[in-house]
């Protein structure tokens, strides 16, 4: 068994940049110490002991070191932290997407796309926050604190007592404090939202994703969004933490002035005095590491539900097989034998379906709504598996074979209209990516779209929008059958393709259905009887069973219920 993957195992691979993050970390404290410490000796000497030898080049020089190690090591630490996030984040955000792509349609029929949206979103936001800020904190405010307190209890025991029961006060009161400067952010947040446009996309279309077998060029597509969103947050990285540290260096000097200042001024002597002014400088260091104590506490809170909601994703052990043998070109002929299905085994949506539909045949489904049509047509690309019998094609059973091979020799047109972002020529070639321009173009005359097309502007290269939001609802369903189309596939599955359509629309894309049926097997689910007439056999669903079959003619004679729905839809 393949051991399930953890945050850490993604941050394992970048064990470099993590050792760096941790070792400037530590140099960081040890500069917050230093520094503060090296000021309060300052203090003691210059203005209580009045050792103005001590007030040399060297002595500034010094404390000038320990300003750039405290801000150097703070900017070194959050850049190795922050290259370290985008990297697992970039890792762990492909690797989700992998998982979506492989996991079963069984998988999006019991989640909401909205959770599922809001876990790759969301909860991976929280683990880049985490990596990102806090990954540094949790390394150097700990050392901070305990170095801090050590020193601060071995200077007065008695003054140190008293000020730690204020310091969750102070702690409290910088908790809210701070802000980073932000760059180039405009980039960062549109890549982002290319990115969630692009998951949101594969999530409503994955039926039409794996109906035509192109998850690889989907797969391209999010890699190329995915690797820019990369780029551009990197750069964003280097800019923005050049803000802390700036302020860091500037808040240094302003110190090293004061003291100088103070220095010229000293006339007295009070050893005392110098020891609380260490002391003084230690605690006011030590409040911000407090708090961000604090703050590191609420970041794991929230750290590990998001994880775990995500690498339930990751590590789910829900994937196609399609390790089964390839199957070969088919002819189109398909035996349902005994078949049944439901979603739970205590309710049945089909039961002991027996048909048989030889290649080139054009057969129609109906039935009222929940009798299971739909669900039928589902499983002959795989989507679902039988629960009980077989559903074979060409004599193979289905169960046996790679979902893949089977699916690349079906186009599959439904009642929604599934297009993707970009032009009308990249939404017609996903079925037949390596099609030519003149195959192309003659898909789109059969399915009586290519007219309109031309007459545009910018012709096959014009965007349509997320979704064809620029097409009517006719011109949306006209451009997803030439894509059928061209695929050319051995099954044809029409599932309400006409169900929403105007007259003149249903008109266009009925002109289209005659050229095409014959040409290969086609099954046609509608609950506009008028359009199936001429199919060569009807079979009628009710509760999950086929309760009648025959052609158009046959079952109006046998004034069943085929013949009393016919007829309620004519008004006669």
């Amino acid at each position: 068994m393949k051991p399930k993957r953890t945050f850490l195992s993604f941050i394992g691979r970048y064990r470099g940049s993590l050792v760096l993050s941790i070792l400037f970390a530590m140099t960081y404290s040890a500069g917050q110490i230093g520094g503060l410490l090296s000021i309060g000796g300052f203090f003691s000497e210059t203005f209580i002991s009045k050792n103005f030898d001590y007030f040399s080049f060297q002595t500034i020089a010094i404390l000038f070191g320990f300003g750039v190690l405290w801000a150097g090591s703070h900017y070194l630490a959050f850049l190795f932290s922050n290259t370290l996030a985008v990297r697992v984040i970039h890792d762990l955000r492909g690797e989700i997407y992998e998982r979506l792509i492989d996991l079963p349609i069984s998988y999006y029929k019991r989640n909401r796309s909205g959770d599922i949206l809001s876990r790759i979103i969301n909860d991976i936001g929280v683990m880049e926050v985490f990596l990102m800020n806090t990954v540094v904190e949790m390394i150097a405010q700990p050392i901070t604190v305990v170095a801090a307190v050590v020193i601060l209890f071995i200077i007065n025991t008695q003054i140190s007592l008293y000020f730690f029961s204020i310091v969750p006060l102070i702690a409290l009161a910088l908790g809210g404090l701070g802000a980073l400067v932000q760059s180039r952010s405009m980039k960062v947040q549109q890549n982002i939202s290319n990115i969630t446009a692009h998951i949101q996309e594969t999530v409503f279309g994955i039926e039409v994703i794996k109906g035509f077998g192109v998850e690889s060029e989907i797969r391209k597509r999010f890699t190329r969004s995915n690797d820019e969103h990369l780029k551009s947050i990197r750069q964003e990285i280097k800019i923005r933490l050049l803000g802390t540290p700036t302020m860091e260096i500037l808040g240094v000097i302003g110190v090293i002035i004061i003291l100088v200042l103070g220095a010229m001024s000293i006339n007295s002597n009070l050893a005392e005095s110098g020891q609380i002014v260490t002391f003084i400088m230690l605690a006011l260091g030590l409040s911000q590491p407090l708090a961000q104590v604090g703050n590191i506490s609420m970041v794991l809170r929230k750290l590990k539900p998001a994880s775990q909601r995500i690498f339930e994703i990751v590590n789910s052990d829900e994937k196609e097989d399609f390790s089964r043998p390839d199957m070969g070109v088919i002819e189109g002929k398909i035996e349902l034998k005994k078949l049944s299905f439901g979603y739970t085994e205590d309710r049945l949506i089909l039961d002991n379906i027996d048909l048989k539909v030889s290649p080139g045949e054009t057969v129609a489904i109906v039935g009222s709504s929940g009798a299971g049509k739909s669900t039928l047509i589902s499983l002959i690309p795989v989507f679902n598996l039988p629960t009980g019998g077989k559903v074979m094609i060409d004599g193979a059973d289905i169960s046996t074979i790679n979902p893949h091979s089977i699916r690349r020799q079906i186009s599959i047109v439904t009642q929604e209209t599934i297009l993707f972002s970009g032009t009308i020529r990249e939404n017609i070639l996903l079925s037949r990516p390596e099609a030519s321009e003149a195959d192309m173009i003659e898909a789109a005359r059969i399915a009586n779209i290519h007219e309109f097309i031309a007459g545009m502007p910018l012709g096959y290269d014009t965007v349509i929008g997320e979704r064809g939001v620029t097409l009517s609802g006719g011109q949306r369903q006209r451009v997803v059958l030439a894509r059928a189309i061209l695929r050319k596939p051995k099954i044809l599955i029409l599932d309400e393709a006409t169900s929403s359509l105007d007259a003149e629309s249903e008109k266009l894309i009925g002109e289209a259905m005659k050229k095409i049926l014959g040409k290969q097997t086609t099954l046609i689910i509608t609950h506009k009887l008028s359009s199936v007439a001429h199919a060569d056999t009807i079979i009628v669903i009710e509760g999950g069973k086929i309760i009648e079959r025959g052609t158009h003619k046959e079952l109006i004679e046998r004034k069943g219920i085929y013949d009393k729905l016919y007829r309620i839809q004519l008004n006669i």
